[in-house]
């Protein structure tokens, strides 16, 4: 009869563990912006854009990825233009990862 009710208690328990550990693994994509986890690394395409049809040193204003605008010069990097703030917005909050 006592080992009905510590297998019970290890079920239980095995059950709070993986529930436990399921919310771990979810909470640290879910919380996050979709373009934060989907956008490839390097400048965000809205910087060739607003460079678009300008020349090398032309002022421009960009939108962000936020949705901020900036002012911006366009310069060259590889063979293309783009928009390099002028004064660059902080990066995105750093997430608490455990």
């Amino acid at each position: 009869m006592e080992t009905k009710g510590l297998l019970f208690a290890a079920l239980i328990i095995g059950l709070l563990v993986a529930a436990m550990a399921i919310d771990q693994a979810t909470a640290s994509t879910v919380d996050e912006p979709p373009m934060w986890r989907e956008r490839p690394a390097g400048p965000p395409p809205e910087a060739y854009e607003a460079c678009e049809g300008k020349k090398i040193g032309e002022a421009v204003l960009m939108e962000t990825p936020r949705g901020e605008t900036i002012e911006a010069v366009c310069e060259v990097q590889g063979e293309r233009l783009l928009a390099k703030p002028i004064n660059p917005p902080p990066p995105p909050p750093e997430r608490n990862e455990q």
